[in-house]
């Protein structure tokens, strides 16, 4: 597979086990977003023919090599799903040790062979986003468990308030996800400002996600 970097750092971002929570970044190379997301903060991720490639052996070896307790795993791009054969021979390699893993996924490519609706892996949780300017797939998002998250990046108002309507649209189509809102890096309001327009409207379900691993100066 194309893997862009392998590191450890902390899970800054909404995950089933928490922001902070140590892990192993497997950051997959290519994306299929064209032109990518204005807000993309990892454009070394996007071009497929980039990268370096690895055999799912070199990548579990990372994993493995780090003394127990091993932390949980989290992949992402770039979008993981573009290399959607090679990721599910990689998840097929750590089954057998029970690893706790989380995918972030751009949430514009189908999540069907990554969730069994009538055995779901509580082991995998996956991260979707929500593209604000990107048409809406009933089927993608109704089926994600409570262990799941979707997230909607905030730009500014009129983001937060088509945002606002997507919650709406969620919660009638039964998604058992829990939500995030996530400011954007270099947006045109501070953090704070987010949370004073979710207060207003009573969005207490919804959690504030800021990039903790960035305020602390972590890759």
């Amino acid at each position: 597979m194309r893997i862009n970097e392998i590191f450890t750092s902390i899970d800054g971002e909404v995950n089933f086990m928490g922001q902070g929570t140590p892990s192993l970044f497997i950051r997959m190379q290519g994306c299929n977003m064209d032109p990518p997301c204005p807000y993309c903060d990892t454009p070394k991720s996007l071009n497929p023919k980039s990268g370096t490639e690895m055999s799912i052996r070199e990548i579990k070896r990372h994993w493995l090599d780090i003394p127990e307790p091993r932390p949980k795993i989290t992949i992402t791009g770039g979008e993981p799903l573009f290399q959607e054969d090679e990721l599910h021979e990689l998840l097929n390699a750590l089954f057998p040790y029970r690893v706790k893993v989380s995918i972030e996924t751009n949430g514009t490519l189908s999540l069907d062979r990554f969730r069994n609706v009538r055995k779901p892996n509580k082991d995998i949780c996956l991260v979707v986003d929500l593209k604000l300017d990107q048409e809406r797939k009933e089927t993608t998002f109704r089926y994600l468990r409570d262990w799941d998250w979707v997230k909607m990046v905030i730009q500014n108002k009129s983001d937060f308030n088509v945002a606002r309507g997507n919650l709406l649209w969620l919660r009638k189509i039964g998604c058992e996800a829990r939500f995030a809102l996530s400011p954007a890096m270099g947006g045109d309001f501070a953090p704070a400002q987010l949370w004073e327009w979710m207060k207003a409207d009573g969005l207490f379900d919804v959690v504030l996600n800021v990039q903790l691993h960035r305020i602390i100066g972590l890759p």
